[in-house]
C-alpha cells in the first residue's frame, strides 16, 4: 500500500516478492508459473482521497474515474 510514490513508473522486485510468496500460501501452484510481465499504474489522489470522476474535454464518450490513490485497486471496483 503505496502513497508516497508519486509518478514514479519503476517496478519495485522487493514488492513483487512480497507480493508473490503472499499469494503463494494461498495459491502454492503460483510456485510454478511463468512470470510473463510486471505493470506499475499511477497512483493518483486528491487532498481528502475523495474519488473524482467525469468527461473528458474534447474526447466524446469518453470519461475519467481516479482519486484514490493506492486503495484504488481494492476501493475502487
Amino acid at each position: 500500500h503505496e502513497n508516497d510514490q508519486g509518478f514514479d513508473l519503476t517496478v519495485d522486485k522487493t514488492v513483487l516478492d512480497q507480493l508473490q510468496q503472499e499469494a503463494e500460501t494461498y495459491l502454492p501452484r503460483l510456485s510454478k508459473a511463468e512470470i510473463l510481465g510486471e505493470r506499475v499504474g499511477t497512483r493518483a489522489y486528491t487532498s481528502d482521497f475523495a474519488p473524482f470522476f467525469g468527461a473528458v474535454p474534447n474526447l466524446s464518450h469518453v470519461y475519467a474515474a481516479s482519486g484514490l490513490g493506492s486503495s484504488g485497486l481494492t476501493t475502487g471496483p
